[in-house]
C-alpha cells in the first residue's frame, strides 16, 4: 500500500558529538551530524549529497543539500532541492525551501516555509548558489 524509499548506505563522513566546527563545511556525498557547526553547512555545487542532523546537533549557518533529515537545531535558512524530513526534535529558526517535506508533530520552524515546486524552474539553480541574500521571487 505505502512504499518506502530504499534505505541509504552509511554516510561517507560523520561529525561526532564532541566535535564542534567553527567555518564553512562543504561535503559531497553523504554527512552525519551529531555535533555542531559554526559557519555555513553545505554540498558542493553541482551534487547529489544527502545530509542528517540529529538530536541534539546544532548548526549556526545556512544549510543547503538535496536531501536532509533533520532532527536538530539549525539558526539559518534551509535549502533542500528533494526531500526534506524533519523530526519531532526539529527546531528551524530561519526560512525553509523545500522539493517536498515530511514533518512528525513537534517539529517548529520559525521562518517561512516556501516550495521549490512554486518558485519555479530556476528553483534547482538557487540550490547551488552560495550568496547569503535572500531571493525575491
Amino acid at each position: 500500500m505505502f512504499k518506502r524509499e530504499k534505505a541509504a548506505g552509511p554516510p561517507e563522513t560523520l561529525i561526532g558529538s564532541s566535535v564542534t566546527i567553527r567555518g564553512d563545511v562543504e561535503f559531497e556525498g553523504g554527512i552525519h551530524l551529531q555535533g555542531r557547526i559554526l559557519g555555513n553547512f553545505r554540498m558542493q555545487p553541482g551534487g547529489d549529497a544527502t545530509m542528517d542532523i540529529e538530536a541534539g546537533a546544532e548548526v549556526e549557518g545556512e544549510v543547503r543539500a538535496q536531501q536532509a533529515r533533520i532532527n536538530g537545531r539549525v539558526r539559518g535558512d534551509v535549502h533542500v532541492g528533494g526531500r526534506l524530513v524533519l523530526g519531532s526534535r526539529a527546531v528551524i529558526e530561519g526560512n525553509v525551501h523545500y522539493g517536498s517535506i515530511e514533518m512528525a508533530a513537534g517539529a517548529r520552524i520559525t521562518g517561512k516555509m516556501l516550495s521549490n515546486a512554486a518558485a519555479g524552474p530556476s528553483a534547482g539553480q538557487s540550490l547551488n548558489s552560495t550568496s547569503s541574500k535572500p531571493s525575491l521571487q
